[in-house]
């Protein structure tokens, strides 16, 4: 609960002793909460896991980002946090701190190949994130060296994963729901 300017008054001048100074800070306290108001939507505005549209426009302006018109606000931020997380020299270690951050350590699988000479570097991203898909190439396309190739898939849902459920179950859904939605 905020205090008032009269509550820091020291007594002499509050509880009706100088009517004219408590007046005063009567008149000033509607600018008072304006300005408290007005650091709490820069303290929102600042922090890219709280910020509204505004913000999140703002972003996307300073760094140059044109958003899908079908991505949600967290997309959008998912999108702003990709880009100001690609400033890290990569690494492995790096970029599964990345990806962990973004989307969580069971988003994703990483997987680094050795193969004659090339080096793969393969990321498999699970169903629920596939419309990021864009945003994470353009990340690791930053910030991964150039020798490794980045293989960049999506785990769709195959004949063997739907063996638990019986044609019943699934007869709501459309075969392109099927192979492309997380099945419950």
């Amino acid at each position: 609960m905020s205090r008032t300017l009269i509550q820091h008054l020291p007594p002499r001048f509050s509880e009706g002793k100088a009517r004219e100074v408590e007046e005063i800070q009567k008149a000033l306290q509607p600018e008072l909460n304006d300005v408290n108001d007005y650091i709490q939507r820069i303290y929102i505005e600042g922090n890219l896991d709280d910020m509204t549209i505004y913000g999140i426009m703002r972003w996307e302006k300073i760094l140059n980002i044109t958003p899908p018109s079908y991505f949600n606000l967290n997309e959008r931020r998912f999108t702003i946090k990709t880009v100001l997380l690609s400033q890290i020299p990569y690494t492995d270690f790096n970029v599964r701190q990345i990806l962990d951050n973004l989307i969580g350590n069971d988003g994703y699988s990483l997987t680094r190949y050795l193969e004659a000479g090339d080096q793969i570097l393969h990321i498999q991203l699970k169903i629920a994130n596939k419309n990021l898909y864009d945003a994470i190439y353009d990340l690791l396309d930053r910030i991964v060296s150039a020798e490794l190739l980045i293989v960049l898939s999506v785990d769709w849902n195959r004949w063997e994963d739907l063996r638990p459920y019986t044609w019943g179950s699934l007869s709501s859904k459309t075969w392109q729901q099927i192979k492309e939605e997380e099945l419950q």
